[in-house]
Parts: structure tokens; sequence; C-alpha cells
């Protein structure tokens, strides 16, 4: 329910006014009043008051001067008196002076006469700039006095409150009238005798809180008295629940709401149920009161929109569509409908169709830069990058114009949002023209305290920001992740044996990362503590589906195999993509808490969000990441981070949250050799195929061969320009690397430092059993210095290619240094640039007059390096 609704939530029959409510609502005026429980059908006397929008702010006060009447001829303070001189200058035309006496009198009587206060309010009329009562707020006090006397019969006190709101009204007054109008609520006997009434004056007071006149909690204040000794009815019950939304009492609000819905089963009470669940997070509801207003309106435009939302929201996508897109046939302009099947396809991975649904939204008005950010990362994740750069951009441009009322820096922190998900995607697809400002927005980064984020752990770990700031903003992040129910667990008791491990893994199986780490629980240490019963291992896959089955490394096939029934399937809850905040891993964890484990490796950690979610659930008292993410995961439900002195120096821990563990050698495990012997059993290819460099598109022998096989966001501006002095200092020398989705704008910045764009040799994908091999035909290996290559350096070392890096200061800019000392090639670890330029230069000189002279190592010789060696890997790792 996102559009305002073209009636007033707070109308009874009798309104007159025309305001429209600010509540998202999409449904007709309500029903007029129907008969109170404890009050008569209808009242005699019907408030005639009609609001004015947008009034200026006028304060309820009687004039000091004013304050106190007199009457100078009578004896002050004896009412009798006063009235009796009153009389006699009424007689003899003095209108003023008897105005001035009547008041006294009514000021000095002991007991309260409404009749007197009624008559000095008439004669304050009458005399309105003539003397004392010239003030055009003192007869709206003088009749205030007279309905507080709370004397007579119901119909005459209801009468004086409906005249002293009416009178604060007529002068512009319109706190007054509220005030006035709160008054009458007070009146017991009005309340008690003549329900309706009183409900149609508190939805007054509701309406001037919607003007602006007074505040919400006025409202909430006059809706409390309302149904002080009177349970309420349908009406009465879902005004306040609308009231309860305005402020943040959503939790009470919707209880009032399913109150209402008792007595007055109503498709707006619905709806307003509807956008509380919703606010709530209590998706299941939700879609049963968008599932009410549709049986209760079927041919609703926007109730058909608000049920496909709730679908999504459950992410019932497909089940959702048919909803959607029968509301958009219906209102083809409503420009919500369009983000909603946006979502709806994201949901089922149609991210191109996603994206273009939400463009039209966007461009039939549907308000806030953010709508943006999502098409961005829709044709980011179809691979159509030229298109999210585009949206990235509109997102920043549509943030400064939705901003111009804010202050310099309210601006700055809410553009920040577009702004650094469009220099990140700059750097995705290796376009510097912006780099120094990314690096520059690292302070607004850390001093940005809204709860959206600009970046993921991820892109701050890749991107061109300090170790201090990866620590503090993926802490920040990791905080967001701790579900409310999220309780300590105590460590199991310490028994002798076994001890249960999980390894906690969520994403393809057919991938150099999960065959890595199952070659190493393949090994002889490890199945022999299985064996005998010294360690019981289990194997959560979260989110895991039959396809992932497939590829070349057979790894699920293989960890099946090896547990049997302790690899365990597990499913987090499906989020909505424009829901970041609902939280998804409770469930799983609580699955993982029945094994009672003494430990639980976090292998993605933040390369895939939903093993952080569970984490975050406490699924073990003890956490340990390990091997995906390089980096801390700066979350207190992590205690411990596998690594080693090289990649996590001491001197940097002061980077991490986590205690450092550090292996003997690596922590990176490596699976190649246990790859080429599964592949030569097997029968498949595994040495250097026969093709020519030539037909890979290489120059002839002779001329140098520097393969960059990283992704290209890991490429900075100032090692491609490292990158192209080595082309300048060698003669025919090319670089090799793979489409990524940058090469078009590299090839660019080739041309622009005088290199023949053609001496970047693009290739396509090699096939996974082949690329090795293939990239053995490379002389050196270019490590990338901002975020090393992992997985790529160790298949370089494997492949017998020399590996020059450069590292940094965080995590993922020194593992590629670690491989490397334990593969017994650290003499490739640079101490600077031109460290680097030197020694990329030299080591591919030699590796290519090695090979020219046949000096290559046998594959199994490679085992003997720590490196390759997963037996010695296993041992640490159990140790």
């Amino acid at each position: 329910c996102s559009s305002a609704s073209p009636g007033n939530p707070f109308r009874t029959a009798s309104s007159s006014s025309s305001l429209s409510s600010p509540f998202p609502s999409s449904l007709a005026p309500p029903l007029p009043l129907s008969p109170m429980a404890g009050g008569r059908k209808k009242s005699k006397k019907r408030l005639p008051i009609a609001m004015t929008l947008f009034v200026p702010f006028i304060a309820f006060a009687m004039p000091a001067a004013l304050s106190h009447p007199s009457c100078p001829l009578a004896k002050k303070g004896d009412a009798g008196s006063a009235l009796q001189t009153a009389e006699m200058l009424r007689v003899q035309g003095d209108e003023g002076g008897a105005y001035r006496c009547y008041w006294a009198a009514a000021e000095w009587r002991e007991d309260c006469d409404p009749g007197l206060w009624e008559m000095v309010a008439g004669m304050a009329e009458r005399t309105a700039g003539k003397g004392p009562a010239q003030d055009g707020y003192l007869p709206c006090y003088q009749l205030g006095r007279a309905a507080s006397c709370h004397a007579g019969a119901m119909d005459a006190r209801l009468a004086r409150h409906v005249a002293h709101a009416e009178c604060y009204r007529k002068v512009g007054n319109m706190t007054g009238a509220a005030r006035a109008l709160r008054a009458m609520l007070d009146d017991d006997l009005v309340r008690r005798e003549d329900p309706g009434s009183c409900l149609h004056a508190a939805n007054q007071v509701a309406e001037l809180a919607m003007s602006g006149a007074v505040p919400w909690q006025f409202a909430e204040e006059s809706f409390e008295m309302l149904h002080k000794g009177w349970s309420g009815n349908g009406y009465s019950l879902r005004s306040f629940g609308l009231i309860k939304t305005q402020v943040n009492r959503v939790e009470e609000a919707l209880s009032l709401f399913q109150q209402s819905l008792k007595l007055l089963p109503d498709h707006y009470t619905h709806s307003q149920a509807l956008v509380a669940c919703n606010q709530l997070k209590r998706f299941d509801e939700a879609l049963e009161h968008a599932r009410a207003c549709i049986d209760l309106q079927p041919g609703n435009p926007e109730y058909l929109r608000n049920f496909g939302s709730a679908l999504v929201k459950l992410g019932r996508f497909e089940e959702a569509l048919p909803h959607l897109l029968r509301a958009q046939k219906l209102v083809p302009s409503d420009h919500s409908v369009y983000i909603e099947i946006g979502f709806a396809h994201m949901g089922v991975g149609r991210l191109e169709e996603a994206a273009e649904m939400m463009e039209r939204g966007i461009e039939l008005g549907a308000p806030n830069f953010r709508l943006w950010l999502f098409v961005a990362s829709a044709y980011t994740k179809a691979n159509l990058h030229h298109k999210a750069r585009r949206a990235h951009l509109k997102a920043v441009k549509a943030c400064k114009r939705e901003s111009k009322g804010m202050t310099k820096e309210e601006r700055k922190q809410e553009c920040l949002l577009a702004l650094g998900r469009y220099l990140e995607s700059l750097q995705r697809d290796c376009d510097w023209s912006k780099w120094e400002q990314y690096a520059q927005i690292e302070d607004q980064l850390l001093s940005r305290t809204a709860m959206e984020r600009v970046l993921t752990p991820f892109q701050v770990n890749k991107g061109p920001f300090s170790l201090h700031a990866l620590r503090n903003l993926t802490q920040r992040e990791a905080q967001k992740k701790i579900p409310e129910i999220a309780t300590p667990l105590p460590l199991p008791p310490p028994l002798l044996s076994p001890l249960r491990v999980g390894m906690l893994w969520t994403g393809t199986y057919d991938s150099e990362f999960a065959n890595n780490v199952v070659s190493v629980l393949e090994m002889d240490p490890i199945l022999r503590a299985i064996e005998t019963n010294r360690l019981q291992l289990f194997w959560f896959s979260i989110n895991d589906h039959e396809s992932d089955g497939i590829g070349h490394y057979k790894s699920k096939e293989r960890i099946r195999k090896l547990l049997g029934d302790r690899f365990l399937v597990l499913h987090t809850e499906v989020q909505r993509p424009d829901d970041g905040a609902k939280h998804e891993g409770v469930d799983c964890a609580s699955s993982i808490r029945k094994f009672n484990l003494h430990m639980l490796f976090n292998l993605p950690g933040w390369l895939n969000e939903a093993t952080m979610s569970v984490s975050a659930a406490i699924p073990c008292a003890l956490q340990v990441a390990f091997k995906g993410y390089a980096g801390t995961l700066g979350a207190s439900y992590v205690q411990h981070l596998l690594t080693d002195r090289i990649s996590s120096p001491p001197e940097l821990s002061h980077g991490y949250t986590e205690k450092l563990v550090y292996m003997p050698h690596s922590f990176y495990p490596v699976g190649n050799l246990q790859t080429y012997r599964r592949d030569s059993r097997a029968g498949i290819a595994v040495d250097r195929p026969h093709q020519l460099r030539e037909e890979l598109g290489l120059p002839a022998q002779g001329a140098l061969v520097f393969g960059a096989f990283n992704d290209h966001y890991k490429i900075d501006p100032q090692l491609f320009r490292m990158w192209m002095r080595l082309l300048r200092s060698s003669n025919g020398s090319v670089i090799w690397t793979i489409r990524h989705g940058g090469e078009a704008i590299l090839q660019k910045e080739a041309v622009k430092e005088g290199i023949d764009p053609a001496r970047l040799v693009i290739a396509e994908p090699f096939p996974k059993v082949e690329h090795l091999a293939i990239k053995g035909y490379s002389d050196v290996f270019l490590d990338t210095h901002l975020y090393n290559g992992h997985s790529t350096t160790s298949d370089m070392l494997w492949a017998q290619v020399p590996v020059v890096t450069l590292p940094g200061e965080k995590m993922a800019a020194r593992t590629a240094a670690g491989i490397m000392a334990a593969a017994n090639a650290a003499i490739g670890i640079a101490r600077n640039h031109d460290d680097y330029f030197e020694l990329s230069k030299r080591l591919a000189q030699v590796a290519q007059r090695l090979r020219g002279a046949g000096e290559i190592l046998h594959r199994e010789q490679l085992s003997n390096t720590k490196l390759f060696n997963m037996n010695l890997f296993a041992d640490n790792l159990l140790r």
C-alpha cells in the first residue's frame, strides 16, 4: 500500500473537509459511522467544523492585559454586585462597561454558570474592535469557560463544546480548535452518552495533526481519552491504529487494526494491517491481509499489486507475477507496479527484464534514487556492465536532485550511497577517471551514521581503502547481522573424543575454492582421525542446488561420499531483493546447534553473506574464519582467523577483530597435485597442449609473454602503468589476459600510454581441464597489488610459471606472498614498484631460457614443496 488514498481515513459521513490521507493506502473512503456500543445511533448535533489546511500557527492564550476583568462600580470579588452593575450599565447603553461587569461576574461566581459565560462570549463578539473585547480570541476563551462548566443536559454540553471549537476555527487558530475538541473528549457525560460525536471530534484532531497544526502525540492522547471507559468500535480502533503508526508504535497499531477487523472486517483496515505487518517484517501475516483485500475487492488494481508484493516479500516470485501483471494491465500508469514486477523478475533470475521494468517505473514517476541502484544491481548481475554504469550515474544525478533542500553535509551523506556504488562500478570496469575521488571517500564512509551500507565488506577489501577502514566498516556490517533473538551458546564439555567440527559452506562446488577445501579433507591425517573416531566432521551446505554437483572437480560428490549422512543441506529464508535488513540465518543456526559442535569453520565469509547470517545467529560457540575471504570478518561471533605470518603479520594484527591463528606455512590449501592425479587416472590430458603459441594469439618464441589472468577489477592505475612500462622495455612483448569485462577500457588506457592495443592479447576463458596447461605458455605471471590472485597464484606456480607480487597492507593483498613463500618462490616478492618492474622482466627472461632448454620439473616433484603437500597441510590443520 504505497500511494495516497483518495479519501481521508479519519473522515466520517458528516465530514465536509476534503483532506487527503498521507497514509500509505489504496482504498475508497471509509463507510459512515455504524451504531456504537453504549451510545445512541445518531447524535442530535453534528460537529459543523470544517478545518482549514496549512493555517499559520497561533498560540492558544488569552492576552495577559485582559486576563483579569474589572468592574469598578461593583464590590471586587462579589459576583452578585457585578451582575447588578452590568444590568444597570446595559440599561444605560454602556455596552462596554456591561461586558466587563458580566465578565467579572462570571469569573467571580463560586459555581460555574455556562449560560453567563455564553452571554459574555456573545457580547465579546458584538463588541469586537471596540475596547477591551478587541482581541478576537476572547470569545473563544469565554466559550471554553462555558464548555468547561460540564453542567446541564448532554445536548447542551455538546453544543457548548462545538461552539468552543468552531470559534477557534473561525479566527484561524487551529491549535485552539484542537484543544477545544480534546476538551469535549474530557467531558465524561458527552463521551459516555454520545461516543459517535466524540469519535468525530477525535478524527478532527487527527486531521489537524495531518495538517501540522498539532503534533501526532496530541492526536494519540485524544484517542486515548476517547477510549477511556469505552471499548471502541471498528472505526475508532482503526483510526487509533493509524495514529499509532504515525508515532512509530507499529506493534500497538497492528493490535488495534486486528481488534477493528473483528468488529469491522473491511478492506481498508486489512490494507492498513498489511502496511504494519510489512514494517514489522511479518510477511506471512501481511500476505493474509493482502489476500483478504483481494477477496473483498477482487478488481482493485492496488490490492492486486499489494498481493503480488506480499508474495515477492516471501520469495514466491513466479506466483506473484500474474497478480502484478493484471494490476499493470488495469492501471498501466502506476509506476509502483512496474517496480514490483521488476523485483519479481529479479527473484527468478530474469535480470535484464527486471532492470527494464524498474526503469519503466522510474520513467513513470517512481521517486527515490535508490531504485536506480536496484536497476544497476540487476544489470551488473546480468554482466551488462555498461548499462549498470549508466544506471549508477543516473542514481547519482537523481540523488542530487532529490536532496536540494538539504544542507551541504546532509546532502553529502545522503548521496554517498549512490556515489560510492557508482565509483565502485567504475573500478570493476577499469575506468580510473575518478580513482582519486574513490580513494578519498574513505573518511565519509567511516563517519557515515546511516544504517544503509554504501559498499559491501568485499568491495571495501578490493577497493583503494586502508586496513583501518576495512576493519571498522566490516565490523559495522557484522554487527547489523546479529538478530535480536540470537542467544549466547556455551562451549560443549571438553570431551576427549570425538572432536565435533563443522564446515559452513555456500556457493558453487565447481570451483577451485571448493576443490581445495575438499582436497584437504580427503588427506590421510584427516581420514585417520575420522576412522579412529577422534574427529567427527560435518559439512553444512547452505542453499544447496542439485546443479552444484556438476563440473570438472566433482567436489560435491566427493564430500558427500566422504561424510555420508553428516553432509547436510540447509536453507535460509528467501530474501526480497530490496530487503537487506531482513535476517535470514536463524533457522539454519538452530539446526546446526543440535549437533553440539566444538568448532565451526566459516569458509566463504563475506564472499557470500548467507553464511555470515548463519554465523551471526551463533550456531556454535567457537567459530573460525578460514580460506575463502581474505580479511577480518569483523564479527564478535567469529573468534579466530586461520592465517599465516606473511599474509597477516603480527604487526598488522590491529586490522583484525579475531585472534590470529597461524599455520606454519601458507594458510591457503592448494589441491592441484590431487587434481592432477585424478585427471591422470581418468585419462584426461593434463600436460601442456601441443598448440603453437601463434594459435593462441601469442608472439613467436623470443618475445616475452606477461600473463595477467586476475580479474580486471583487481588492476589499479599505477600498476597498469607499470605493465605498460614493461611492454615499452621489451620489444614484441605482450600482456596476456582473459576477457573479464574491462578489456575495452584497458586497451584505451594502453593507447594513452603509447602502446599498441594489440599488445594486450585478450583470450576467451580457457576450458577448466586445460587452463593450467595453456597458461603455462606465460613467461611470468604479473600479480595484482590491490587484491592478489590467490588460486590464480598457486595455479601459475603449479604451471611452473614464475610469479611477481607486491604485497600490500590488507590480507587480500598479501596472500600471494604467503603462497609463494610456501612454494619456495619468494624470489618474486617485490619490495616496491621499481623492484616489481625489475623482477618481472628478469624472471620472464630466465623462465623463457629454462623452458627453451627443457628444464621443467615433473609434476610429482612439485609435491616436495610445502604449498602442494596437502598431507602436511592437513596434519597442521588438525594440530
